[in-house]
């Protein structure tokens, strides 16, 4: 009977254990950023909702047509320049890009940053209303 008391106060133990594991340990690494829709983008923007979109392309790319209120920050000067202009970290952050990759790669950049509501459009070709040329 001890053996068995034993044995049930250790197997508790260890799903103690594994709780403790995901409610802590994994929280803390999942990602902060998340997909979001082009209709929410654009509810967003129609409101005037306090809120950063950029988009991470070259130039060139950005030059053939954006989304209205976006700015350009390529990606590879995007984690320089958000550090330099001292962007708060409450700011409401719209990630999107040529392809889904490089929209997922800023949106990992501004995550290790410490900014919270980072959102990711992906590719501007999901985007199903105005280009501003």
């Amino acid at each position: 009977m001890y053996t068995k008391k034993l044995h049930l106060k250790t197997f508790l133990s260890s799903i103690i254990l594994i709780l403790l594991i995901f409610n802590f340990i994994l929280p803390s690494t999942a990602k902060a950023y998340k997909d979001i829709s082009p209709s929410d983008v654009r509810d967003m923007i129609d409101t005037s909702t306090l809120m950063l979109v950029i988009d991470v392309r070259v130039p060139k790319e950005y030059s053939k047509g954006k989304i209205r209120t976006s700015v350009n920050i390529p990606l590879n000067i995007l984690k320089n320049t958000v550090i330099e202009r001292n962007i708060p970290k409450s700011t409401i952050i719209i990630t999107y890009s040529q392809d889904n990759a490089t929209a997922y790669q800023a949106a990992k950049i501004l995550d290790s940053l410490g900014y919270q509501q980072v959102y990711t459009l992906g590719s501007i070709n999901s985007w199903p209303y105005e280009i501003i040329r």
